[in-house]
């Protein structure tokens, strides 16, 4: 029928649907280079797809599988990701690409139900690349380990405080206490007030003084904002002196 060719005018008719009702299909260890030819999207039923031990370099033929949930492409010879590797995977929750040559992690975006990423044994060396997995929302685990990144002694510290939903980093809890560690690694520190001139209350003669809201015993140049604990503290130590000052002069007063 001339359908079938696209001649005339004639609708093309749609790709028939491959095994209707798979749902779990294993490739592994079968010197696949290129996914294009197995016309996976042919099989939108999959919910799994098992791809280690190839020699895939490329991710790329993945369209059409948006009910995929996990996907294994450990073992590859994988650089990098294209902005349409993993476009329409927005199903996906688990992410195996281990032992690869990852260098930049560019181009998770799209992956918004992720839960657990495996990195681990690739070659991503800068802070800049862990960074960008802070668009993954639904991040729970990740594992970066035997990446040159992971040697550096910050990246532990700079994925907890970039991924609050994470609870479980190179195969160790994520504590309360390390998240909130990290945050305060991460906070800004507040900038000193400017100096103003003032005078201290009931000085029969206010001499005008420079005053700068800084922590005893620093300057300006080296302040670094406190604990809310400890700022606190401090300000009721300088309170407490200046109503010292306050009433002593009073008293020198009232002997007048």
């Amino acid at each position: 029928p001339r359908g079938l060719y696209g001649s005339g005018h004639d609708p093309q008719p749609a790709p028939p649907i491959l095994f209707p009702s798979l749902q779990v299909l294993h490739l592994a260890y079968n010197d696949i280079s290129t996914l294009v030819p197995l016309q996976l999207g042919k099989i939108p039923t999959l919910r799994a797809l098992f791809l280690q031990g190839n020699e895939i370099s490329r991710v790329e033929g993945l369209e059409g599988l948006a009910g995929l949930a996990e996907l294994v492409l450990d073992r590859n010879k994988i650089k990098a990701l294209q902005e349409s590797s993993l476009a329409s995977l927005h199903s996906l929750k688990e992410l195996h690409m281990e032992e690869n040559r990852l260098r930049d992690l560019s181009h998770f975006s799209p992956l918004l139900a992720l839960e657990r990423l495996y990195l681990g044994m690739n070659r991503v060396q800068e802070y800049g690349e862990l960074e960008k997995l802070s668009s993954l929302p639904q991040l729970l685990e990740l594992s970066v380990i035997s990446n040159p990144v992971s040697r550096r002694g910050q990246h532990r510290v700079l994925c907890v405080f970039r991924l609050p939903s994470l609870v479980l980093l190179d195969g160790v809890p994520v504590s309360a206490e390390e998240r909130q560690a990290a945050e305060l690694s991460f906070s800004e520190p507040q900038e000193p007030e400017c100096a103003t001139e003032t005078a201290l209350p009931g000085l029969a003669s206010p001499a005008h003084l420079k005053v700068m809201n800084v922590p005893f015993g620093s300057t300006p140049s080296s302040h670094v904002a406190p604990p809310p604990a400890q700022r606190r503290r401090q300000l009721e130590a300088r309170t407490a002196h200046l109503q010292q000052l306050q009433a002593l002069h009073e008293r020198r007063r009232g002997r007048r």
